[in-house]
Protein backbone atom coordinates (compact mmCIF):
# COMPACT_ATOMS: atom_id res chain seq x y z
CA UNK A 1 0.00 0.00 0.00
CA UNK A 2 1.10 3.71 -0.54
CA UNK A 3 1.50 6.12 2.14
CA UNK A 4 -1.47 8.48 3.26
CA UNK A 5 -0.51 11.90 1.37
CA UNK A 6 -0.74 13.46 5.22
CA UNK A 7 1.54 10.88 6.86
CA UNK A 8 4.74 11.06 7.17
CA UNK A 9 4.96 14.87 5.56
CA UNK A 10 2.89 16.11 7.93
CA UNK A 11 4.01 14.76 11.11
CA UNK A 12 7.43 16.05 10.08
CA UNK A 13 5.92 19.48 9.23
CA UNK A 14 4.65 19.05 12.78
CA UNK A 15 8.36 19.74 14.46
CA UNK A 16 8.35 16.27 15.20
CA UNK A 17 12.49 14.64 14.54
CA UNK A 18 12.27 12.70 11.36
CA UNK A 19 12.11 9.12 11.49
CA UNK A 20 11.00 8.73 15.20
CA UNK A 21 6.84 9.08 14.87
CA UNK A 22 5.79 5.94 12.19
CA UNK A 23 2.50 6.90 10.70
CA UNK A 24 3.05 5.87 7.50
CA UNK A 25 2.56 1.94 7.99
CA UNK A 26 -0.67 2.08 6.28
CA UNK A 27 -2.88 3.53 3.48
CA UNK A 28 -6.40 3.92 2.65
CA UNK A 29 -8.38 2.61 -0.22
CA UNK A 30 -11.60 4.40 -1.58
CA UNK A 31 -14.72 1.96 -2.73
CA UNK A 32 -16.67 2.98 -5.69
CA UNK A 33 -19.59 3.73 -3.33
CA UNK A 34 -17.27 5.96 -1.18
CA UNK A 35 -16.82 3.84 1.91
CA UNK A 36 -12.88 3.51 2.96
CA UNK A 37 -11.04 0.70 3.67
CA UNK A 38 -7.68 0.89 5.63
CA UNK A 39 -5.08 -1.86 5.08
CA UNK A 40 -2.03 -2.36 6.43
CA UNK A 41 1.57 -3.02 5.03
CA UNK A 42 4.97 -3.75 6.56
CA UNK A 43 6.10 -1.17 8.62
CA UNK A 44 9.98 -2.12 8.51
CA UNK A 45 12.30 -5.14 7.39
CA UNK A 46 10.61 -8.36 6.71
CA UNK A 47 6.95 -9.49 7.56
CA UNK A 48 7.18 -12.54 9.74
CA UNK A 49 4.28 -14.67 10.75
CA UNK A 50 3.56 -16.13 14.30
CA UNK A 51 0.76 -18.23 15.74
CA UNK A 52 1.05 -16.91 19.31
CA UNK A 53 2.24 -14.05 21.33
CA UNK A 54 5.83 -13.89 21.15
CA UNK A 55 5.95 -10.67 23.98
CA UNK A 56 6.99 -11.67 27.34
CA UNK A 57 3.94 -12.34 29.24
CA UNK A 58 2.60 -9.53 31.34
CA UNK A 59 -0.51 -8.42 32.38
CA UNK A 60 0.70 -4.61 30.78
CA UNK A 61 2.74 -5.02 27.98
CA UNK A 62 3.83 -1.81 25.71
CA UNK A 63 5.22 -2.70 22.03
CA UNK A 64 6.19 -0.65 19.04
CA UNK A 65 4.60 -0.83 16.10
CA UNK A 66 5.03 -4.82 14.20
CA UNK A 67 5.70 -6.63 17.91
CA UNK A 68 3.02 -9.01 19.19
CA UNK A 69 2.17 -8.97 22.73
CA UNK A 70 -0.57 -10.94 24.46
CA UNK A 71 -0.83 -14.68 25.65
CA UNK A 72 -1.90 -18.04 24.78
CA UNK A 73 -5.40 -16.79 24.65
CA UNK A 74 -5.62 -13.77 22.97
CA UNK A 75 -2.59 -12.08 20.43
CA UNK A 76 -2.14 -8.23 19.24
CA UNK A 77 -0.24 -6.46 16.79
CA UNK A 78 -0.26 -3.26 15.29
CA UNK A 79 0.70 -3.32 12.00
CA UNK A 80 0.96 0.18 10.89
CA UNK A 81 -0.77 3.89 11.96
CA UNK A 82 -1.56 6.85 9.51
CA UNK A 83 -2.25 10.48 10.04
CA UNK A 84 -4.89 11.94 7.44
CA UNK A 85 -7.69 15.10 7.51
CA UNK A 86 -10.44 12.64 6.81
CA UNK A 87 -11.53 8.55 7.17
CA UNK A 88 -14.53 7.37 5.79
CA UNK A 89 -16.68 11.04 5.71
CA UNK A 90 -15.40 12.05 9.16
CA UNK A 91 -12.97 15.51 8.71
CA UNK A 92 -11.35 16.27 11.14
CA UNK A 93 -12.35 20.24 13.09
CA UNK A 94 -9.59 22.92 11.72
CA UNK A 95 -5.92 22.33 13.73
CA UNK A 96 -6.92 18.36 13.95
CA UNK A 97 -5.93 15.17 12.25
CA UNK A 98 -7.06 12.13 12.23
CA UNK A 99 -5.18 9.26 13.58
CA UNK A 100 -5.68 5.46 12.35
CA UNK A 101 -4.07 2.97 13.65
CA UNK A 102 -4.22 -0.48 12.17
CA UNK A 103 -4.32 -3.87 14.42
CA UNK A 104 -4.44 -7.51 13.76
CA UNK A 105 -5.74 -9.22 16.88
CA UNK A 106 -6.77 -13.38 17.25
CA UNK A 107 -8.71 -15.31 19.56
CA UNK A 108 -5.92 -18.28 20.19
CA UNK A 109 -8.28 -20.62 22.44
CA UNK A 110 -9.47 -23.75 21.09
CA UNK A 111 -13.00 -23.59 22.22
CA UNK A 112 -13.84 -20.65 23.67
CA UNK A 113 -15.65 -17.40 21.85
CA UNK A 114 -13.79 -14.02 22.46
CA UNK A 115 -16.52 -11.31 22.92
CA UNK A 116 -15.17 -7.70 21.66
CA UNK A 117 -17.23 -6.35 24.46
CA UNK A 118 -14.21 -7.34 26.82
CA UNK A 119 -12.46 -4.73 25.58
CA UNK A 120 -13.21 -1.38 27.95
CA UNK A 121 -11.73 1.67 25.75
CA UNK A 122 -9.48 2.07 22.92
CA UNK A 123 -7.84 5.65 23.78
CA UNK A 124 -4.48 7.66 22.31
CA UNK A 125 -2.15 8.80 24.54
CA UNK A 126 0.14 11.45 24.18
CA UNK A 127 2.04 12.94 27.43
CA UNK A 128 -0.94 13.98 29.90
CA UNK A 129 -3.54 13.77 27.18
CA UNK A 130 -5.77 11.09 26.24
CA UNK A 131 -7.97 10.91 23.38
CA UNK A 132 -11.13 8.55 22.60
CA UNK A 133 -11.27 6.28 19.88
CA UNK A 134 -14.24 7.61 17.20
CA UNK A 135 -16.96 5.60 15.27
CA UNK A 136 -16.45 7.58 11.77
CA UNK A 137 -19.22 5.82 10.03
CA UNK A 138 -22.42 3.77 10.23
CA UNK A 139 -20.80 1.57 7.47
CA UNK A 140 -18.22 -0.93 9.67
CA UNK A 141 -15.91 -1.82 6.91
CA UNK A 142 -13.42 -2.95 8.64
CA UNK A 143 -13.41 -0.83 11.97
CA UNK A 144 -13.10 -2.93 15.48
CA UNK A 145 -16.59 -3.00 16.28
CA UNK A 146 -18.38 -5.47 18.73
CA UNK A 147 -19.31 -8.78 18.25
CA UNK A 148 -16.98 -12.44 18.74
CA UNK A 149 -14.01 -13.93 17.60
CA UNK A 150 -14.04 -17.69 17.12
CA UNK A 151 -11.42 -19.66 18.75
CA UNK A 152 -8.69 -19.65 16.35
CA UNK A 153 -9.80 -16.73 14.42
CA UNK A 154 -7.91 -13.97 13.28
CA UNK A 155 -9.30 -10.22 12.80
CA UNK A 156 -7.99 -7.18 11.07
CA UNK A 157 -9.04 -3.84 11.98
CA UNK A 158 -8.49 0.15 12.42
CA UNK A 159 -9.06 2.75 14.97
CA UNK A 160 -9.96 6.33 14.33
CA UNK A 161 -8.98 8.94 16.83
CA UNK A 162 -9.23 13.25 16.50
CA UNK A 163 -6.12 14.93 18.10
CA UNK A 164 -4.77 17.55 17.69
CA UNK A 165 -2.22 18.07 14.59
CA UNK A 166 1.11 17.97 17.23
CA UNK A 167 1.88 14.97 18.94
CA UNK A 168 5.10 14.17 20.35
CA UNK A 169 4.96 10.81 21.83
CA UNK A 170 1.76 9.29 20.96
CA UNK A 171 0.87 5.69 21.65
CA UNK A 172 -2.85 3.48 21.66
CA UNK A 173 -3.81 1.96 24.80
CA UNK A 174 -6.21 -0.85 25.08
CA UNK A 175 -8.18 -1.44 27.94
CA UNK A 176 -8.97 -5.00 28.55
CA UNK A 177 -11.75 -6.42 31.16
CA UNK A 178 -11.85 -10.15 30.76
CA UNK A 179 -11.04 -13.58 32.45
CA UNK A 180 -10.14 -14.96 28.80
CA UNK A 181 -6.68 -13.39 28.88
CA UNK A 182 -4.34 -12.18 31.29
CA UNK A 183 -3.99 -8.77 29.69
CA UNK A 184 -5.21 -5.87 31.63
CA UNK A 185 -3.89 -2.77 29.34
CA UNK A 186 -1.56 -3.02 26.25
CA UNK A 187 -0.10 -0.11 25.04
CA UNK A 188 1.45 0.85 21.78
CA UNK A 189 3.99 2.95 20.98
CA UNK A 190 3.59 4.90 17.40
CA UNK A 191 7.31 6.52 17.79
CA UNK A 192 8.70 3.15 17.61
CA UNK A 193 8.77 0.13 15.30
CA UNK A 194 10.29 -3.39 15.48
CA UNK A 195 12.57 -4.89 12.80
CA UNK A 196 9.87 -6.88 11.23
CA UNK A 197 6.39 -6.98 11.00
CA UNK A 198 4.72 -10.59 12.48
CA UNK A 199 1.72 -11.41 11.56
CA UNK A 200 -0.92 -13.59 13.10
CA UNK A 201 -1.63 -16.76 11.60
CA UNK A 202 -5.69 -17.68 11.41
CA UNK A 203 -5.78 -21.39 12.74
CA UNK A 204 -9.61 -22.14 13.17
CA UNK A 205 -11.11 -24.51 15.76
CA UNK A 206 -14.79 -24.08 14.40
CA UNK A 207 -15.66 -25.95 11.37
CA UNK A 208 -16.62 -23.86 7.98
CA UNK A 209 -19.48 -24.80 6.70
CA UNK A 210 -20.22 -25.24 3.04
CA UNK A 211 -22.65 -23.22 0.57
CA UNK A 212 -26.17 -24.77 0.95
CA UNK A 213 -25.40 -25.71 4.43
CA UNK A 214 -27.50 -24.43 7.47
CA UNK A 215 -26.37 -22.92 10.79
CA UNK A 216 -29.13 -22.26 13.85
CA UNK A 217 -28.87 -20.62 16.79
CA UNK A 218 -32.05 -20.02 19.06
CA UNK A 219 -34.92 -20.00 16.66
CA UNK A 220 -33.05 -18.19 13.87
CA UNK A 221 -31.52 -20.59 10.63
CA UNK A 222 -29.35 -19.02 8.59
CA UNK A 223 -28.18 -20.95 5.17
CA UNK A 224 -25.47 -19.32 2.52
CA UNK A 225 -27.25 -20.68 -0.67
CA UNK A 226 -25.20 -19.33 -3.32
CA UNK A 227 -22.21 -17.06 -3.81
CA UNK A 228 -21.21 -15.18 -6.93
CA UNK A 229 -18.28 -12.62 -8.20
CA UNK A 230 -18.79 -9.66 -10.56
CA UNK A 231 -16.76 -6.66 -11.71
CA UNK A 232 -20.33 -4.80 -12.75
CA UNK A 233 -23.52 -4.88 -11.19
CA UNK A 234 -26.36 -2.71 -13.43
CA UNK A 235 -23.47 -0.45 -14.94
CA UNK A 236 -21.82 0.06 -11.32
CA UNK A 237 -17.94 -1.22 -11.92
CA UNK A 238 -16.10 -2.15 -9.01
CA UNK A 239 -12.34 -0.76 -8.37
CA UNK A 240 -8.94 -1.79 -9.59
CA UNK A 241 -7.75 -5.24 -8.10
CA UNK A 242 -11.38 -5.54 -6.44
CA UNK A 243 -14.33 -7.08 -7.44
CA UNK A 244 -18.35 -7.46 -6.21
CA UNK A 245 -18.60 -10.63 -3.77
CA UNK A 246 -22.23 -11.71 -3.15
CA UNK A 247 -23.55 -14.12 -1.21
CA UNK A 248 -27.14 -15.61 -1.23
CA UNK A 249 -28.44 -16.06 2.27
CA UNK A 250 -31.16 -17.58 3.92
CA UNK A 251 -33.10 -16.38 6.67
CA UNK A 252 -35.66 -18.50 8.69
CA UNK A 253 -37.34 -17.50 12.28
CA UNK A 254 -39.12 -20.09 13.92
CA UNK A 255 -39.84 -18.17 17.21
CA UNK A 256 -43.63 -16.74 18.32
CA UNK A 257 -42.00 -13.04 17.97
CA UNK A 258 -40.48 -11.65 14.79
CA UNK A 259 -36.28 -11.73 15.19
CA UNK A 260 -34.34 -7.90 14.16
CA UNK A 261 -31.35 -8.87 12.12
CA UNK A 262 -28.30 -6.03 10.90
CA UNK A 263 -26.61 -7.06 8.52
CA UNK A 264 -23.49 -4.56 8.66
CA UNK A 265 -23.02 -5.39 12.10
CA UNK A 266 -23.41 -9.67 12.41
CA UNK A 267 -22.91 -10.59 8.18
CA UNK A 268 -18.88 -10.46 7.08
CA UNK A 269 -17.11 -11.42 4.58
CA UNK A 270 -13.17 -12.08 5.34
CA UNK A 271 -10.40 -13.04 4.05
CA UNK A 272 -7.76 -15.93 5.18
CA UNK A 273 -5.95 -13.47 6.75
CA UNK A 274 -8.39 -11.82 9.03
CA UNK A 275 -9.09 -8.63 5.98
CA UNK A 276 -12.74 -7.82 6.81
CA UNK A 277 -14.47 -6.45 3.50
CA UNK A 278 -17.05 -3.36 3.50
CA UNK A 279 -20.26 -3.91 2.33
CA UNK A 280 -20.99 -2.20 -1.00
CA UNK A 281 -23.74 -0.27 -0.36
CA UNK A 282 -24.23 1.73 -4.09
CA UNK A 283 -24.58 -1.99 -5.27
CA UNK A 284 -27.28 -2.97 -2.88
CA UNK A 285 -30.26 -0.99 -4.33
CA UNK A 286 -29.02 -2.21 -7.90
CA UNK A 287 -29.32 -5.70 -6.84
CA UNK A 288 -32.73 -7.20 -7.91
CA UNK A 289 -33.22 -9.71 -4.77
CA UNK A 290 -31.01 -7.21 -2.07
CA UNK A 291 -31.59 -8.04 1.27
CA UNK A 292 -32.28 -5.01 3.82
CA UNK A 293 -29.12 -4.09 5.99
CA UNK A 294 -31.85 -3.67 8.99
CA UNK A 295 -34.76 -5.73 8.89
CA UNK A 296 -37.13 -7.66 10.98
CA UNK A 297 -37.63 -11.41 9.77
CA UNK A 298 -41.08 -12.21 10.90
CA UNK A 299 -42.47 -15.00 13.19
CA UNK A 300 -42.35 -18.23 11.15
CA UNK A 301 -40.65 -16.07 8.19
CA UNK A 302 -38.37 -16.19 6.20
CA UNK A 303 -36.08 -14.36 3.27
CA UNK A 304 -33.63 -14.78 1.16
CA UNK A 305 -31.56 -12.84 -0.98
CA UNK A 306 -28.06 -11.53 -1.87
CA UNK A 307 -25.77 -9.45 0.46
CA UNK A 308 -22.91 -7.40 -2.15
CA UNK A 309 -19.35 -6.75 -0.39
CA UNK A 310 -16.27 -5.03 -1.63
CA UNK A 311 -13.65 -7.47 -1.64
CA UNK A 312 -10.27 -8.12 -2.87
CA UNK A 313 -10.02 -9.76 -6.76
CA UNK A 314 -9.28 -13.24 -6.44
CA UNK A 315 -9.62 -13.38 -2.67
CA UNK A 316 -9.23 -17.32 -1.78
CA UNK A 317 -10.24 -18.87 0.49
CA UNK A 318 -13.08 -16.22 1.43
CA UNK A 319 -15.09 -16.25 4.04
CA UNK A 320 -19.04 -15.37 4.85
CA UNK A 321 -19.40 -14.88 8.95
CA UNK A 322 -22.70 -14.53 10.66
CA UNK A 323 -22.06 -13.47 14.27
CA UNK A 324 -24.95 -14.45 16.79
CA UNK A 325 -24.40 -12.04 19.36
CA UNK A 326 -27.42 -10.94 21.54
CA UNK A 327 -29.38 -14.84 20.56
CA UNK A 328 -29.45 -17.02 23.86
CA UNK A 329 -25.46 -16.54 24.69
CA UNK A 330 -24.74 -15.90 20.87
CA UNK A 331 -21.90 -18.15 18.43
CA UNK A 332 -20.20 -16.63 15.55
CA UNK A 333 -20.39 -19.21 12.23
CA UNK A 334 -18.19 -19.30 9.33
CA UNK A 335 -19.04 -20.36 5.94
CA UNK A 336 -16.54 -21.13 3.15
CA UNK A 337 -17.41 -19.55 0.01
CA UNK A 338 -14.55 -19.86 -2.00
Amino acid sequence: MTDSPLSRRHFLRSGVAAGTLLLAGCGTDSDTDGTETVTGTTVAGETTTTTAGTATPTTRPTAAIGEVVGDDSLSMVLLGASQRQSVAGRTADDGNTMVVAFFEMKNGATERFLSMQDFGAFHLADGGDDYRRVVVSEEPGNQFRNGLLAPGEVVQGYLAFETPATLTEPAVEVDIDSDHTSLERATFRLDQSADSVARLEQTLHVPAADIGESVTEGSLTVTVTDFRTTDAVDGIRSGEETTFAIPTVRLENDADEGQMVFLRGQALLKSDTGEVYATSTETQPALDEALRWNMEVQTNGRVEGEVPYNAGADTSPLYFVFDFSGINDGSRYVWQVA
